[in-house]
């Protein structure tokens, strides 16, 4: 822990310090710490728990780590696991231990590991918190937590060995099929699908019930093999010139927002 005093950080301080006070009088709470990089959030952290183990409480946490970005949930594994071996496990009375012990290897001695969705698994997390927190108040940082939503989001990811698979999976799926809309930069390649904008399309989807599969074109297009299962294509996003500035991902993100964000 950096032992150095913390400078022009009152109202920071007075927030933690009121956090730790509601927690030691039994209410859950949460705090979330924004900012640059660099501008001091991991010392913010470091001093909370200082004050924390200073006062009494169990204190657990860990820093998210961009080479575990495909290991869910391993900021968690590194906060929880040593403050469980130095509990009784069996004693905690945990209702589902199987949905935590993929990554907690601690409850392994409860329960083997089953497969859980994000439900079930923050379920099983409340449960585990609520008994580590009955004896003393508990304190669990975590930080750079948006790496662990990386991974949790990696986790979702689902490949397939052709285009047509995903159409089928959806199909299946949903029980009807989906709507292939197509982004490209050389959208003529598309004279027999309908030109939307994120807007109307957004308009469209919500009365349509079909699942829809977003394909993300590049400068070169989509292969030809594909173009009879489009039937929208997105209109491209230009800039203030003609030179095609934005890469796949970049303009990905822009439409994912688009025709998503809130």
């Amino acid at each position: 822990m950096d032992a150095s005093p913390l400078i022009g950080r009152d109202r920071e301080l007075a927030a933690l310090a009121g956090a730790l006070g509601r927690a030691r009088d039994g209410a859950a709470c949460a705090l979330v710490v924004e900012g640059e990089p660099g501008i001091g959030k991991s010392r913010l952290l470091a001093e909370l728990a200082a004050r924390a183990e200073g006062e009494g409480f169990r204190v657990a946490g860990a820093r998210a780590s961009e080479a575990e970005l495909d290991l869910p949930y391993a900021a968690l594994t590194e906060a929880l696991d040593p403050v469980l071996r130095d509990r009784r496990v069996e004693g905690l009375g945990l209702e589902d231990p199987s949905a935590l012990a993929g990554f907690l290897a601690t409850l392994r001695a409860l329960a083997e590991p089953q497969p859980a969705d994000g439900h079930r698994v923050h379920r099983a997390l409340r449960d585990v918190l609520a008994a580590l927190a009955a004896g003393a108040p508990l304190l669990l940082w975590l930080d750079d937590a948006h790496g662990e939503h990386r991974a949790r989001a990696l986790a979702l990811v689902r490949t397939a060995d052709s285009v047509d698979t995903v159409i089928a999976n959806l199909a299946a799926q949903h029980g009807m099929a989906p709507l292939v809309v197509a982004t490209s930069a050389r959208h003529e390649s598309f004279p027999a699908a309908a030109r939307r904008s994120p807007a109307e399309l957004v308009a469209e989807v919500s009365l349509n019930p079909a699942p829809l599969l977003l394909l993300l074109g590049t400068d070169w297009g989509l292969a030809d093999a594909l173009i009879p299962s489009v039937s929208r294509v997105l209109a491209p996003i230009e800039g203030t010139s003609d030179w095609n500035h934005l890469s796949v991902r970049s303009a990905g993100a822009i439409l994912l927002d688009r025709l998503f964000g809130r």
